[in-house]
This record gives C-alpha cells, structure tokens and sequence, in this order.
C-alpha cells in the first residue's frame, strides 16, 4: 500500500462538539496516513488549545481542513459516501459491517473518492443526513454499551481501511458518479414525478427516500446518470406538454 491509495478518503466531521476529539481524530489521521478532513461546522475552537494538545503532527490537517455549507456540499465530489452511525429502527436502513465495508472499498479502483461521515458525539448523525450517504456503516461493539467515543470510531475505522487496502487486490471498475451528480439526477426525477402527479398518492416522502436508497445501492456511473438525465429532460417536456392541453407526438428525434 502507498499513501496514494489514501489520497482518495475523506474524513467528514458533522458538528463536532469536542475540540479534543477533533484534535484526537487529525493526530490519527496522521498516524495512518490520511490527509484530508473536512468540518462541517465545528460547535468548538478547532485551533484551540485542547485541539492543538491532541493533534500534535496532524496539526496542519485541521489548518488546512475544509468547512463547507452543509452535507450535500461537502459530498459533492466523492462517488462514494458513508455514514458511520449505531442507531437503527424504523425509517433506517440496514447497516453494513464495518469490516466488510473495508474490504469493498479496498477493491475499488483509485479513481474512486470516498467521504467517511461521523456525527455528533452526543446524537450522531439525523436520518436526512444518513439518506445523503449510499452505505450506512456500523462498527461492531459490545450490545450492552456499544457507544464509541468519535475518535475512537475515527481510529477504529482507519485501521480497518489501511489493513484491507493491504490484503484486497484492486478491481477495475466504471467510474462511479459523483454525489452531486447523483444529486442531481434525483431532483430531476422528483420534479418529474411531481408534475406528472405520482408524488400527490401515498407517502410522497417516503417514496423518495426509497428511491434515493435504491440509486445509492446501484452506484451508477457518471455516463449512466447522464442517459437518466436525458430521459428526465424528455419526460418533462412530454408532461408539460400534456399538462398544457397538447398532445405530443409519441416518437421524437434524437438530440446530437
């Protein structure tokens, strides 16, 4: 393994709250090798004393971290997202383990960008948040008290990755779409399901998020989402045609 396959995972940090954790996750960043952070607004002084003191050589990660908006902007670029989180039930989707996780994206090509969601010490990540990432990852614990300290699901995670890149030999793969890619995508097939009147039975917002689930399981590539989109584009104009009173004509001329 050379520190190049790991230039494609990025650690994401929801709304840290402790300044030592921060400080704790960079210094195993460092340790590891893993050089990219990202804050996603810090409840806490990430150059602080407390920082500094548990960061030590990572020191330079939080300087040079980014700090996006929110989630969605902060996934933007990667073709692979995951939510690290203990919380199940009603509404969430069945996790993955952490180890076999691991291993998957060990066999990924290196063209492939990978985002690692943490949430909040005290209340992790909220089910919109998880709904943003394709893989929801739990790492195993004991059942009785299976609560992580972030840097410790930070290290723990880390480890598991740099042992799998290690053993796992890389696949060739498509280049998978990046979640703003994604993204965008599904906001056009909400629109159109909108206009067309689908969303108005039912559950309209549990259908999209079993939607969303369905194209994070499917990992389409970028030339993939683009034929979608083309569809969509299409779809569009035919409803807003039919809602207009005008009845398009059932075969239409390709675009160049």
């Amino acid at each position: 393994m050379n520190s190049g396959s790991l230039d494609r995972f990025r650690v994401v940090l929801v709304e840290p709250v402790g300044a030592g954790n921060v400080g704790s996750v960079a210094r195993a960043m460092r340790n590891f090798g893993f050089g990219s952070l990202t804050l996603l607004r810090p409840v806490c002084d990430v150059m602080g004393d407390e920082a500094r003191k548990m960061a030590l050589g990572g020191l330079d990660l939080i300087r040079d971290a980014q700090y996006p908006r929110d989630l969605s902007e902060a996934l933007g670029s990667y073709t692979v997202t995951a939510a690290f989180t203990r919380r199940q039930g009603r509404g969430r989707r069945t996790t993955e383990n952490l180890r076999e996780f691991a291993e998957r994206m060990a066999k990924l090509g290196s063209e492939q960008q990978v985002a690692l969601v943490f949430g909040r010490e005290d209340r992790g990540l909220t089910t919109d948040e998880t709904n943003l990432c394709q893989h929801l990852v739990m790492i195993p614990s004991n059942p009785d008290y299976g609560s992580l300290n972030l840097a410790q699901s930070v290290v723990v995670t880390l480890y598991e990755l740099t042992q799998s890149l290690v053993e796992q030999p890389l696949l060739k793969v498509h280049k998978l779409a990046s979640h703003r890619e994604v993204r965008g995508m599904y906001n056009d097939l909400h629109d159109v399901l909108q206009r067309s009147g689908f969303l108005a039975h039912g559950n309209p917002e549990r259908t999209m998020t079993a939607i969303a689930r369905m194209i994070g399981r499917s990992e389409p590539s970028s030339r993939e989402v683009k034929i979608v989109r083309g569809a969509l584009r299409d779809l569009r104009w035919y409803v807003r045609k039919v809602a207009a009173g005008e009845k398009p004509p059932l075969d239409s001329e390709e675009e160049d």
